[in-house]
């Protein structure tokens, strides 16, 4: 599935996107929806194996020879024709128009984005990179979701209201990264005085480590200077987002 295509429930068409589409381009390969279809079925798989081994007794378990298979019935030509059929199924007036909707929210929270001469398309781009490797349901043991993995906590900061599961939303979830991305951007200011390149590492030092973290460290060493501050910064894992973000710009 293209870009182009309606990336299911949460579909984003390439020709609302033309300011953006960098942003999140690399979903475009197959498609939300296929992504959700493969995590669940993954999912589903690991879920199968997890029960298969708790029902193991040692002798079934060191005897894996003696256990009989079954066959998975293959799929008739009727069958495999209906379900294409559903994918290709139009879409309707009403779900389009909450689409689009949900497209232009996405649109006009990353155009409101400032974050001085920076690209920002890129900067967005990257962080979903970095985070979630583009797949939108990222979950770690830590708590964070989705594509720009957000922490509860966080996301309700930038003003969510909803169950957990709602941050493996696309739109759902960037809207509320961008918006972290943009508060963590006001929060570092200081650091503006050293160039907007030194600021963007600054944000981005932020919401991977925290600004508290960081108000720390400017304060002990006197300067906002990236350069001097992150090889002192605590956590290995920030110097290396730093990294990887610098490798992207």
């Amino acid at each position: 599935m293209k870009l182009s295509e309606i990336l299911i429930e949460d579909g984003l068409e390439e020709s609302k996107l033309s300011r953006i589409i960098g942003a999140i381009g690399t979903i475009g390969a197959l498609g939300l929806g296929t992504i959700y279809a493969n995590n669940q079925r993954n999912m589903d798989i690991e879920a199968q194996r997890a029960t298969a081994q708790t029902a193991q007794t040692p002798e079934t378990a060191q005897a894996p020879e003696t256990q009989e298979t079954q066959e998975t019935p293959e799929e008739t030509p009727e069958e495999t024709q209906e379900e294409t059929q559903e994918e290709t199924q139009e879409e309707t007036p009403e779900a389009e128009k909450v689409r689009k909707q949900k497209v232009e929210n996405v649109m006009n929270t990353i155009r409101n984005l400032k974050l001085g001469s920076i690209d920002k398309a890129k900067v967005v781009d990257s962080i979903i990179d970095i985070e979630s490797s583009y797949d939108p349901m990222a979950h770690n043991r830590g708590g964070h979701y989705g594509l720009m993995q957000l922490a509860v906590p966080t996301a309700e900061d930038m003003g969510f209201k909803g169950n957990p599961e709602e941050l493996f939303k696309p739109d759902v979830n960037i809207i509320l990264g961008v918006k972290y991305i943009q508060w963590c951007w006001n929060m570092v200011k200081e650091a503006g005085k050293f160039g907007d390149e030194n600021r963007l590492y600054a944000m981005a030092a932020a919401y991977n480590g925290g600004i508290g973290t960081l108000k720390k460290l400017a304060k002990q060493y006197n300067t906002w200077d990236m350069e001097v501050l992150l090889p002192y910064h605590k956590s290995s894992e920030t110097q290396n987002y730093i990294k990887k973000l610098k490798s992207r710009m």
